[in-house]
C-alpha cells in the first residue's frame, strides 16, 4: 500500500478517472493477481463516449470542481476532515425531516375515503403485443429531448 498511496488521495480521487473503482482494481490485482473486470474500471469512459455521457460530463466535472474548491482539497462532504457536519448541511437535513413529518401528520388527520369496487377486467383474447420500436431520447445534435 505503501508504493501506491500517492495515487490515491483526497487530492488526486477524481471521479472519472481516479475513483473508488479504481483502487479495488488495483488493491485486487496486488492481492490476486487479477483486477476487478474491465466493464467496471471502464465505466465512466463508456458511459462519457456517448453522446448524452459527453454532454454530462462538463456538469459532472463543474460540481467535483466546486466541491474540491469548497473543501480544501477532497470531496468531503462534510468539509476539509473535521467530521462534524456542517450548519447549514444539518439545517437542510433538519427542515427535510420536519416537512416530512408535517406531510405524514397532515395525511393521518384526514379522514379515509369510501372507494368504489371495481369490476374485474376479462380477458376475451391473447394481449396484444407492445410495440418495443427503439428511440433516441437525445437528437443526434442534443437540440432536442424526448420526453418519455
Amino acid at each position: 500500500l505503501r508504493t501506491i498511496n500517492h495515487q490515491f488521495t483526497q487530492s488526486t480521487y477524481n471521479l472519472i478517472t481516479n475513483n473508488c473503482n479504481n483502487f479495488a482494481d488495483t488493491i485486487c490485482q496486488f492481492l490476486t493477481g487479477h483486477g476487478i473486470p474491465t466493464h467496471i474500471v471502464d465505466l465512466p469512459r463508456i458511459v462519457f463516449s456517448t453522446p448524452g455521457g459527453a454532454m454530462l460530463r462538463p456538469l459532472i466535472e463543474g460540481m467535483q470542481n466546486n466541491i474540491m474548491q469548497q473543501n480544501g482539497s477532497g470531496l468531503d462532504p462534510f468539509g476539509g476532515g473535521r467530521g462534524a457536519p456542517q450548519p447549514q448541511f444539518e439545517s437542510a437535513l433538519s427542515d427535510s425531516v420536519q416537512a416530512v413529518g408535517m406531510n405524514m401528520a397532515r395525511s393521518a388527520a384526514q379522514p379515509a375515503r369510501a372507494v368504489a369496487p371495481v369490476a374485474p377486467v376479462v380477458a376475451t383474447g391473447p394481449p396484444a403485443k407492445a410495440s418495443l420500436e427503439e428511440q433516441a431520447l437525445i437528437s443526434g445534435d442534443a437540440s432536442t429531448v424526448q420526453v418519455i
